[in-house]
């Protein structure tokens, strides 16, 4: 009775591992889009009392989904510019305020499917990143 009862127990713990293993979905990679910064501009000049208080680095996180492109800029406040241009021409050019967060969504229906540049360029810094558009909904 003590042995089936312990196979039961840890058949059924087991089962239970394996379903909640089984229920995360994976990421997947190919749609997130990885920016590198690519240097800064000269707007704003550091003083003594600036470099007391230690102030985080923005960052930029993508990812395209459907027919949007989705944009988390963090540790930022201010204005941000966006730039999706096309190896065929296709330009989209869109700009957002953060306030609190920084969640912004661009529409991407209208661009042919090819390779494509994504400038991100806030007050400080820019960032380049790149996707390629392999048919409408479809990247890689």
């Amino acid at each position: 009775m003590k042995k089936t009862f312990t196979f039961v127990l840890t058949l059924i713990s087991s089962m239970c591992l394996l379903n909640v293993v089984a229920v995360e979905k994976p990421t997947d990679e190919s749609d997130k889009i990885f920016f590198s910064k690519e240097g800064g501009t000269t707007r704003i000049e550091s003083t003594p009392m600036m470099r007391l208080f230690a102030v985080a680095t923005p960052t930029v996180v993508g990812e395209c989904s459907g027919e949007v492109l989705t944009l988390d800029v963090q540790n930022y406040v201010g204005d941000v510019w966006v730039e999706i241009i096309g190896n065929n021409g296709d330009v989209v050019v869109t700009s957002f305020s953060v306030v609190d967060m920084g969640f912004n969504v661009v529409n991407l229906s209208t661009l042919q499917p090819g390779k494509y540049t994504v400038k991100i360029m806030l007050e400080s810094n820019i960032f380049v990143g790149e996707f390629k558009k392999i048919g409408y909904g479809y990247y890689k």
